[in-house]
């Protein structure tokens, strides 16, 4: 039995494909689509939609990196870089409206960065993972807090 998508379903991947070549055509690559945090568990599905990507007819030897990201990791930064490196000779990173942190090494790694003026790229501050692992807290804080620490210590004395 097959599915019909409903109606708006279809005018907005409709309308999304309709930008979509209008941008592969101005910039003369291939669009890839990134909204999230940057994770190392992220990964293997990045490499394996820019190998679908590279699998189609027409593949060019650009590839642009639509990206709207709070940040991440840098490992994780590292590895799609070296993927989009393995597959294109260039890339560019699209900001429609922002790219932090992890998010703004990415961009800094592309041969090209596209914004306009609302876009926003982020301050780059190193995350370490909390006592639980299960988030990324600003490094920063522990260094302050270890700072603080010692100012008591000494202040005991």
């Amino acid at each position: 039995m097959a599915t019909t998508l409903p109606l708006l379903d279809k005018v907005i991947f409709s309308t999304v494909e309709e930008a979509e070549e209008r941008v592969e055509a101005a910039l003369e690559c291939d669009i890839l689509y990134y909204y999230g945090e940057l994770r190392t568990g992220a990964v293997p599905y990045f490499r394996d939609n820019v190998e679908i990507l590279c699998g189609r007819q027409g593949k060019r030897n650009t590839l642009g990196l639509c990206l709207t990201t709070p940040g991440g990791q840098a490992e994780a930064v590292e590895k799609m870089v070296e993927i989009i490196r393995h597959h294109y000779d260039y890339f560019y990173t699209i900001v429609p409206k922002a790219a932090m942190s992890a998010g703004t090494v990415l961009s800094m790694a592309a041969d090209k960065i596209f914004m306009d003026y609302a876009s926003s790229l982020g301050p780059i501050d190193p995350q370490v993972p909390d006592r639980e692992d299960k988030f990324l807290v600003p490094a920063l804080g522990y260094l302050d807090k270890v700072n603080e620490m010692l100012r008591k210590a000494t202040m005991v004395r």
